[in-house]
Order: C-alpha cells, then sequence, then structure tokens
C-alpha cells in the first residue's frame, strides 16, 4: 500500500498541535499538584464545582454492571457537543457547544434541534424538578482545574481536575480525598450500581474508565474512537454517552 507522505506529515502535524493545545490548557494553572497514583486528605472550606450532575444513587448496589458493551452514534456533525445531560423524562439528550454558544437537544429517532443560541460559552447544564434547566460555571477551591463533578446520595461531591490529574471527592463536612492515577480527567459519572465513569482526553489514554469507590478497581470500557472525549452521561438502564467535541459526535454505549 502507498501512503501519501504529505498527507502523513499533515495529519502528524495535526495530531502534534492537538496534543500541544491540550498540555497548553494545563500549562500556568497554580498550585502543586501532588504526584500521580497518590491520595492525601485534607480539610478545606466547601464550595460548588463546576458542571454537577445528580446521580442516582451513591452506594453500589447487589446488581452487577455490565460487562461489554455496543457502540452507536447518536449525534455527528454537529457543532462541537460538549456537556450532556438528560431532560426529566430521559426521552431527549441535551448537549451544549461552548464554542458556538448554543444548548441543543436530540430526540430518540436522532433530530437535533436548537433550544438556545447567543450563550457566553455554556458547559454546566442541571435540568432541575419540573424540567427548568440552568447552565453554569462555578470555581471549586484547592483544585488546579475543575472540569467536571458529580453528586452521590450521600452528599459527597466527585470533582474531574483535568489539570491536576486526579478526582477529588469533597465530603459534606469539607474534607476532600485525592484519587489520582489520572491522565487528563474532563468528566465524571456515577451509574446506577455506584461506580464512577470517567473520561480521560490524554492523549495517549483517551479512554471511557470505570472504577469501583469500595475497592478502587479501575477498567477501561472503551478506548477507540475518541479524540478528545469531554461530556459523560449514564442512564438507569446503563448506557453511557460521551461527546467528543473535536470529532463532532455524540457516541452510545449500550449494555449486550
Amino acid at each position: 500500500m502507498l501512503i501519501n507522505s504529505t498527507s502523513m506529515s499533515k495529519r502528524c502535524t495535526t495530531m502534534l498541535l492537538f496534543c500541544l493545545i491540550l498540555l497548553a490548557a494545563c500549562d500556568g494553572s497554580t498550585g502543586v499538584t501532588p504526584p500521580s497514583g497518590s491520595t492525601k486528605t485534607v480539610t478545606a472550606t466547601r464550595q460548588a464545582p463546576a458542571t454537577v450532575t445528580t446521580a442516582p444513587t451513591a452506594t453500589p448496589t447487589s446488581s452487577v454492571a455490565p460487562e461489554h458493551f455496543s457502540t452507536r452514534v447518536i449525534v455527528q456533525g454537529q457543532a462541537r457537543p460538549d456537556d450532556l445531560v438528560f431532560n426529566q423524562s430521559e426521552s431527549a439528550l441535551l448537549f451544549s457547544d461552548f464554542y458556538n454558544g448554543t444548548i441543543s437537544s436530540v430526540n430518540l429517532n436522532g433530530a437535533v434541534t436548537v433550544l438556545l443560541s447567543g450563550l457566553g460559552g455554556p458547559e454546566g447544564m442541571i435540568v432541575l424538578p419540573g424540567g427548568r434547566l440552568i447552565f453554569v460555571k462555578l470555581l471549586a477551591s484547592g483544585i488546579t482545574r475543575p472540569v467536571g463533578a458529580a453528586v452521590d446520595s450521600q452528599g459527597n461531591i466527585y470533582v474531574a481536575d483535568e489539570c491536576g490529574g486526579a478526582l477529588w471527592r469533597i465530603a459534606p463536612n469539607g474534607t476532600k480525598t485525592r484519587i489520582g492515577g489520572f491522565g487528563m480527567p474532563d468528566d465524571v459519572v456515577i451509574d446506577p450500581h455506584g461506580n464512577l465513569l470517567i473520561v480521560d482526553l490524554q492523549p495517549s489514554i483517551h479512554a471511557l474508565i470505570r472504577m469501583n469507590v469500595t475497592t478502587g478497581k479501575r477498567e477501561v470500557l472503551a478506548s477507540k474512537g475518541f479524540i478528545e472525549p469531554q461530556g459523560l452521561l449514564v442512564d438507569s438502564h446503563d448506557n453511557i454517552f460521551v461527546s467528543d467535541d473535536y470529532a463532532n459526535i455524540i457516541l452510545e454505549f449500550q449494555p449486550v
């Protein structure tokens, strides 16, 4: 097979630039990041982190989480989908586009409707009881770059620290525990079994990861087909949704 050297060179240059952009996003951050893989506990004033998603449960149940998933594309070519959230009935998926300043919905048939436009970088979205949608961007104290979070039923907040290479667990009393060993975690949710689901966008990882909060065991559920995995969502039937703003797609992983 013949390979066009000019085309390959352009692709390699593009990927190199993309990697540099990711690394540059974490340059200049303040504070000292503990070594990757380490766990430490400190006490600090509890503040609301960015992109908070309320999870259905906090502790593992007796049911078993699925081991295998099939994949299908939900949305493709719709600008750069970022954050994900369901409407109240789980009949439509909402996604934000940070760069175009829009929030759109996609129904079960794949039809996309722009709900709001002209927004200033919408990212964190929450659907309140009654169907009201709010989108926020708040700060978390003492974390390098909080970009996504989930709240369990016990009031613990799990925060994805993209430039700190870790997750943080913030207890209701304000105690923060660092869970290291990640590359660039960009979002986190809690599945119906109490496990953490994390998307890691570091170029050498690019994976959807599941972590048992009790044992600490981690497993990679998917690691192919991503360019920059961003938003993450799971429904009550273990269907997992991942947005990729550079590939311009939203993927659904269905248990099989």
